[in-house]
Order: structure tokens, then C-alpha cells, then sequence
């Protein structure tokens, strides 16, 4: 299956969610799918001399990054994330695409009616402006599903204001279980938990 995993996180960057998009997307390559990654080109908090982003981010699994340019007006971001980045990913002719970003996903579903799937990591928006979004991104027939990372987020806020067919798929956020295999006795010292 050909995946589009939407993000607009920096890459290359030393934020968090950089980490879990790019290891995303190598859990989605290990399971045989084809994916690219789309992100936007930002101009400013790329980390300096990355010269192999996969070995920067420990994924042993490449794939195509796409860097949409980005505004620099502010005011246009939303825009931007509605309309520019979504047509981009229309190109790209993807079998499912999976956005983690909210008017992405209400665009690639709503408008380009392309198969979505929308993560969320908070509740639902309250302001009307962002709410219309959601309710349209969920109410979609393209969006196929949502991915929340907690059960307590999928339960509790979601599964209420959803239609009754919309799937929920709970994905924690984690880490490769290989970081886990190293021996922590030898830290515990110099982490004060003796």
C-alpha cells in the first residue's frame, strides 16, 4: 500500500515529534508499505550539520521526503496547510494518507477526497474556528479512521463527538525496543536514583 504520512514537524530537528514521524514512518516501511513522508520546507529550526537525516534520527529504513516550500507570513499557514500542502500530497497519489495535521486532514478528505487518516494528540478543538475543521475532517467519508495516543483521549473526548463508524486506532507514542536493551544500572548514579 502506498502511504503518505503528513507532518509539519522541522526535519531534521531535535523536537520529539520529529523523532516519532520519522520512526513512523520506518515501522510503516517495515510492514511493506510504501510510504513518503511530506513535511514542510521551513526556513528556520533545521538542526545544523545533518549531512543523512535517517542516520540522524537512527531509521534504518529510507524513504522519500517531501519538502513543501513554506510561506513565511504567519497568516498564511493555514492556507497553506489546507490547500498548498494537500495538493502535494494529491500528487503523490496515495492509496491512504496519514495526517497529523488537522486542516491537512480535513482538506485531503474533505476536498481532495482522498482516504485519510487523522492522528490526533489533544481533545478535540473548542474554538469554533479550529472546530469546523474537525467536525468536517471527521464527518468526511474519505477519513477512514483516527489514531489517538492515549486510550483515556480516544474514550473520553473522542468516541463522544464521533459518528458511530468512525474507527479508533490507539498508538501510544514509543521508542525502538532497542534503545530499551541497554543496561541503565551503570546511570543510575549520576541520575540520582540510587
Amino acid at each position: 500500500m502506498k502511504i503518505c504520512y503528513v507532518a509539519n514537524s522541522c526535519i531534521p530537528s531535535r523536537l520529539a515529534n520529529t523523532v516519532h514521524v520519522m520512526k513512523m514512518c520506518q515501522a510503516y516501511q517495515r510492514l511493506g508499505h510504501e510510504v513518503t513522508l511530506v513535511v514542510p520546507d521551513w526556513l528556520a529550526g533545521k538542526a545544523s550539520g545533518v549531512e543523512d537525516v535517517y542516520d540522524f534520527y537512527a531509521v534504518e529504513e529510507r524513504f522519500p521526503i517531501v519538502r513543501v516550500p513554506m510561506p513565511t507570513n504567519e497568516r498564511a499557514h493555514t492556507l497553506f496547510y489546507s490547500l498548498t500542502f494537500p495538493r502535494a500530497v494529491a500528487r503523490l497519489e496515495s492509496d491512504v494518507v496519514h495526517a497529523r495535521v488537522l486542516t491537512s486532514a480535513w482538506s485531503t478528505a474533505a476536498l481532495f477526497r482522498l482516504p485519510t487518516l487523522l492522528e490526533l494528540h489533544h481533545p478535540p478543538p473548542s474554538s469554533p474556528y479550529w472546530r469546523f475543521f474537525f467536525d468536517r475532517s471527521v464527518r468526511s467519508r474519505k477519513t477512514i479512521g483516527l489514531v489517538a495516543i492515549t486510550h483515556a483521549l480516544a474514550e473520553k473526548y473522542l468516541r463522544p463527538v464521533l459518528p458511530a463508524r468512525t474507527q479508533i486506532v490507539i498508538a501510544p507514542d514509543g521508542v525502538d525496543e532497542a534503545w530499551l536493551q541497554d543496561d541503565l544500572t551503570r546511570d543510575r548514579p549520576g541520575a540520582g536514583l540510587d
